[in-house]
């Protein structure tokens, strides 16, 4: 049996391990400086925080000003703080001394400063995209030297010490003076090795600085915790920290972007609409308040989604082929003639099921002028014999038993009345009841039967038959 004393013991150096600090603060800060040849207004001047981060705020204490954001580039935000100086600021000299303070999600950084009338600063301030966490040291066997490690799976590091580039781009970049650069890997990762001859002099030991950066990160700022021991070696990690602050939407807010999407898809036709629709609709369906009694109404709503984004996708694609085979063969060709059928075809899938498209009557219709004139189409008449084939339609509903929704099902075609019996082998796939709860397939060949996939039975059709409304069950 562990004791108390033990058990303290146990959780103290447990709780040590875990709370192992951040020697970089994972924040990339340049302090602001004077930007020549830009100029703020006569009687204010500007400070400019330039930032990947959507979230920062810059406010000062000596004015109640708060920066503007703009849109600086893809992934880049600027934020423009302007600060309107007093009658006593601009008879004093012409400057304000305050202190700003920049506030991100994920930390703070306050700095002071001395604002001129007339002239901009710029700095930077945002996540630093890396983060360097400080290992357990050990033992260096080289009499009055040390060493520091900075271990990463990065191949790219850029490091300074003391303010010397000692690691450029993952390359040495310093070799003489008191430190020493060397390149290693240790345990499939870049061990960025740092060997420092140490004074004589007890007196004039040494305490670095180091500054690390990726190719797609900021500056992070690493400072060393006491005086670099002979004999020891240091080591820290440095990995990848970059997160999304994603802000929870309600429920509310969440459908209301699914619903904008459904409002507005019967005049779309580009096939990205539909999928970004679809994905709209996952979140609420995703979302914990999401009622269950909309659950199969959503379903249905997505499954329309994802059809129209297929079938506009499969346009999409032999439209680009069409063009290919022109430009590599003419016009006239069969190439040519085979894939504007092929986007005709799936033109007219979209509007079988969901004739409310408007665009793609429009494009239907011109996909069939298109057709009728092409010199492959006029070549291709010919006397054809009509076939009269048994369709059948209906209504599907279903009761408690059957799980899930009824758009999609698959209905089949088969001589087998047991469907605990039945192979999908021997049975034909003859169409999906629609996102409406309806169906229309039609027999090609005579069936005795058809089985709506998930029950546990076929059920019975004659020759004679043309409507069958059915309610889906597991009983």
């Amino acid at each position: 049996m562990i004791g108390h004393n033990s058990l303290k013991t146990i959780l103290t150096a447990f709780l040590s391990m875990a709370l192992c600090p951040l020697w970089g603060q994972s924040l990339s800060f340049d302090k602001p400086q004077e930007v020549q040849g830009m100029k703020a207004d006569a009687g204010t001047s500007k400070l400019i925080i330039l930032s990947t981060s959507p979230n920062l705020t810059v406010t000062h204490e000596m004015g109640n000003e708060t920066a503007k954001r703009y849109e600086d580039g893809e992934n880049q935000h600027r934020y423009e703080l302007i600060h309107a100086l007093s009658e006593d600021e601009l008879e004093y000299d012409g400057f304000c001394k305050t202190t700003v303070t920049l506030t991100l999600p994920e930390g703070t950084q306050k700095f002071p400063i001395t604002l001129y009338s007339g002239k901009c600063y710029r700095g930077r301030f945002q996540p630093a995209g890396i983060t360097c966490l400080k290992n357990t040291g050990g033992v260096f066997p080289e009499a009055g030297k040390a060493k520091v490690t900075f271990s990463s799976a990065l191949d790219d590091l850029t490091i300074w010490c003391d303010g010397s580039l000692v690691f450029n781009k993952g390359a040495v970049s310093q070799q003489a003076g008191a430190v020493k650069a060397e390149k290693n890997m240790v345990n499939n990762l870049h061990g960025y090795e740092l060997i420092f001859t140490l004074p004589a002099d007890p007196d004039a030991a040494l305490q670095p600085a180091f500054r690390v950066k990726s190719a797609a990160s900021g500056i992070l700022d690493v400072a060393f915790d006491g005086q670099l021991e002979a004999r020891k070696s240091y080591n820290f990690s440095v990995s990848p920290s970059v997160k999304t602050v994603k802000r929870a939407y309600t429920f509310e807010e969440t459908k209301a972007i699914a619903d904008k999407y459904l409002a507005e898809y019967a005049s779309q036709s580009e096939s990205s609409y539909f999928e970004a629709a679809s994905n709209a609709i996952d979140e609420v369906l995703g979302h914990k308040d999401c009622p269950l009694e909309i659950r199969d109404m959503l379903l249905k709503q997505q499954y329309k989604m994802q059809y129209i984004r297929k079938y506009s996708y499969f346009m999409d694609k032999a439209r680009k082929m069409k063009e290919d085979a022109v430009k590599k063969n003419g016009y006239e060709h069969a190439d040519a003639f085979k894939w504007l059928v092929a986007e005709r075809k799936f033109c007219n899938n979209i509007l079988t099921e969901y004739p409310e498209m408007t665009h793609y009557v429009s494009q239907l219709a011109a996909l069939d002028d298109e057709l009728s004139r092409h010199p492959q189409s006029q070549e291709k008449k010919e006397v054809k014999v009509r076939h009269e084939y048994q369709v059948i339609t209906g209504k599907v509903t279903k009761d408690a038993s059957f799980v899930g929704s009824v758009a999609g099902v698959e209905i089949y075609g088969t001589y087998m009345p047991d469907g605990s019996m039945r192979k999908i082998k021997d049975m034909t796939l003859l169409g999906r009841v629609s996102a409406n709860g309806t169906y229309r397939i039609v027999l090609k060949k005579p069936h005795g039967y058809l089985y709506f996939y998930g029950e546990k039975a076929s059920r019975p059709i004659t020759a004679e038959t043309q409507t069958l409304d059915v309610v889906l069950t597991r009983e």
